[in-house]
């Protein structure tokens, strides 16, 4: 009997799609890629090494590796993996799910059979891991995990986070027929509970070459908190608009000045009674620089008619000494208050500009305000309108994919049936040639026969 050899494999980016239930809040998860770049998919590196006759100390490399663009690095794509110790490894069973096996009735609830159908085709295999410890996620050190898109980078970025939290999971990966027998014997070699291999302890193989140039780091639950919270925030949509009522008519801004220059007056001023007459805003509506020279015209001819009063008193002998001091006072305490009212209506027209321009640049922040909330929306279409646009090309792309393989059938099917006709002319004419030549060398045997006796 032939002694089995060890088991080694080393194979590298395997496109799958891993589904589990999310431990938050129970729905079914998916991570993979819609479409079919080798560049972008979500790939499973498996790496397994047996013990020898004459060792005891085996090995193994299990790790996805998810390619996203991050603004840190917008001209490359980096890869994000989340490693599978060994032995942090409780079971390993598969690959099952032939096509002719009947799906859970988990996988039937949960649409992922659907999922997998649209990413590889009929033939597909599946490897269900149960872990004692959670999986370890790396990125590289010292740059920040921020996608540069939501969609789809964001959105991959923050399920790897969501399955770094989970104990189980699915890897699912297209059948070509050679790998089935490989894993078959790589689940039964990690889930034997014989088994005597004791796993190289230490720092994850490997971990220094991940990143050239910048070394890598193993996110804690801490940091991938902070992984989810920058992958995907959330999104404030604006309401719909039908629910949406038309907002008030703006005050006019000449009206919002006025009530604000007169609110904000000095309280020493007296109050102008009225003449019972209604005025208009344009006839009460002037500048503040015409308030200040009417202001000054009044009293500068208050001041000429107290001049000319002093005059014509100063003209009488009698008073003349008084007059002059009298007319000294006055003139000197008309002029004081000439400035200090000019003062006060300078002021006034200070504090009103200065309000005027407040009003202004509140009205301007909020118009960019505005601005900014419609590009942000403009900008969420955008991402919804490529969305359903990949969707619409990723269907067309798995429907024609499905025709074509329709199509091939059928015409591998016609073919056979027209080679299995040709077949069996072939043979009839063949036999119909034969029975003809063992016909004619009968009657020649016969004759020769007859003519020997």
């Amino acid at each position: 009997m032939a002694e089995r050899r060890p088991l080694s494999l080393d194979l590298a980016a395997l496109p799958c799609l891993v589904a589990w239930s999310d431990t938050e809040d129970g729905l079914a998860r998916h991570l993979y890629r819609r479409d079919h770049d080798p560049t972008l998919q979500v790939a499973l590196d498996l790496g397994w090494a047996e013990p020898g006759p004459q060792s005891t100390v085996g090995g193994g490399t299990f790790r996805l590796r998810v390619p996203v663009d991050l603004k840190a690095c917008p001209h490359e794509k980096t890869p994000l993996f989340l490693y599978i110790r060994p032995g942090s490894i409780a079971s390993v069973s598969g690959p099952s799910l032939a096509p002719d096996e009947t799906p859970d009735h988990e996988d039937t609830q949960s649409g992922v059979l659907q999922v997998v159908r649209a990413k590889f085709g009929p033939q597909f295999m599946r490897l269900r891991f149960a872990l004692d410890a959670l999986p370890e996620m790396v990125v590289p050190s010292g740059v920040p995990i921020i996608p540069t898109k939501r969609r789809p980078h964001g959105e991959q970025i923050s399920l790897l986070a969501r399955l770094a939290r989970a104990r189980s999971f699915s890897v699912f990966l297209k059948d070509d027929g050679s790998l089935s027998p490989l894993l078959r014997r790589l689940a039964d070699a990690t889930s034997n509970p014989a088994r005597t291999v004791q796993f190289r302890a230490g720092a994850l193989s490997g971990m220094a070459s991940l990143y050239p140039g910048r070394g890598a780091k193993i996110l804690n639950s801490d940091g991938l908190s902070a992984m989810l919270r920058a992958a995907a925030p959330p999104l404030s949509l604006p309401p719909p608009y039908e629910t949406v009522e038309a907002p008030p008519p703006p005050a006019p801004l000449d009206q919002e000045m006025k009530n604000k220059a007169s609110a904000s007056s000095h309280p020493r001023k007296r109050q102008r009674g009225n003449d019972g007459a209604s005025h208009t805003n344009d006839s009460t509506c002037c500048s503040h620089e015409d308030c200040g020279h009417v202001s000054a015209a009044q009293f500068e001819q208050f001041r000429q008619e107290v001049k000319e009063a002093l005059r014509q008193l100063h003209q009488q002998d009698d008073h003349a000494p008084v007059a002059g001091h009298v007319a000294r006072f006055v003139t000197e305490h008309v002029e004081s208050k000439i400035r200090g009212v000019r003062s006060e209506v300078m002021a006034e027209v200070q504090d009103s500009k200065t309000e005027v321009m407040a009003e202004v640049r509140k009205r301007t922040d909020d118009l960019q305000l505005q601005i900014s909330d419609a590009v942000r929306e403009m900008e969420v279409m955008d991402e919804r309108v490529d969305a359903h646009v990949e969707d619409a090309i990723l269907e067309a792309k798995v429907e024609l994919e499905e025709k074509a393989e329709t199509f091939q059938s059928d015409m591998e099917q016609l073919v056979t049936e027209q080679l299995d006709r040709l077949q069996e002319s072939v043979l009839d004419e063949v036999a119909e040639s034969v029975m003809e030549r063992l016909s004619g060398a009968t009657v020649t045997v016969e004759q020769a026969i007859v003519r020997l006796d």
